[in-house]
């Protein structure tokens, strides 16, 4: 069976996102239900019944009571739901759901919180596969802004982003700015992963790609020699002689 391409950052996100609700819980019976509907609804999008995942999902939200304030489960949720439309092809009610999901989180938390940052780059890579390479970059870039100001700015998990960041670069052409990014992935995969990290060897594999795209094939070739290299270096002992 093919799993949808969202399907790793649709239930990160809750996973996510369920800190938020955490703190902002609904009560009784209403949140009974929607914990059992959104989950029923995450069952059915893992096996591609996305209609019925979509259904499912309504019933979740409809399940909160009426509340003034912005709610955790209902941004949950929405995200859920866009992903389900994205999977029918319904493109423009997904990405109305994201950013409903998106403006939900920024009002509970703020627009610097980490628990956005998953939301920006769920949007991100739905306008990327949409050919909007450009709107892509400005969600990544504010996502890796947030990561940073909480991680610093050569934390290992800063290195998605910077992948991202990099593909949707060198798809506007903006190879210099793409070959930066790589760079940077890569300077933070060799001071602070393991040297035959599968993740740094991967940045590598990519980077040569632009190299070899741009005609500088000895550069490329040094990348992946290097790659090859490190995966064949031994590893220390975990035994303490």
């Amino acid at each position: 069976m093919r799993v949808h391409p969202n399907l790793v950052l649709l239930v990160s996100f809750l996973i996510v996102f369920m800190s938020v609700a955490d703190g902002h819980s609904a009560v009784g019976s209403s949140h009974d239900v929607w914990t059992t509907k959104n989950a029923e609804g995450l069952k059915a999008y893992r096996q591609q019944h996305y209609e019925q995942a979509i259904q499912l999902f309504h019933d979740a939200i409809s399940s909160l009571e009426t509340d003034t304030q912005p709610r955790a489960q209902e941004a949950i949720t929405l995200n859920n739901l866009a992903a389900a439309y994205e999977g029918l092809n319904r493109y423009d009610e997904a990405e109305l759901h994201y950013l409903q999901s998106l403006t939900i989180v920024e009002q509970i938390q703020g627009p610097n919180h980490p628990d956005l940052v998953l939301g920006l780059t769920n949007l991100g890579i739905f306008h990327r596969k949409r050919g909007r390479f450009a709107q892509a970059e400005r969600l990544y870039q504010r996502s890796l802004t947030i990561m940073e100001q909480v991680l610093g700015d050569s934390h290992p998990h800063l290195i998605p982003a910077l992948l991202d960041l990099a593909h949707v670069s060198q798809a506007q052409k903006e190879f210099e700015r793409s070959e930066k990014y790589y760079k940077r992935a890569l300077k933070i995969g060799k001071t602070e992963l393991p040297v035959a990290h599968h993740q740094t060897q991967s940045i590598r594999m990519q980077y040569a790609e632009l190299l070899r795209h741009l005609n500088r094939v000895a550069e490329a070739n040094w990348l992946e020699d290097q790659a090859r290299h490190d995966l064949n270096a031994p590893t220390q002992s975990p035994l303490i002689e």
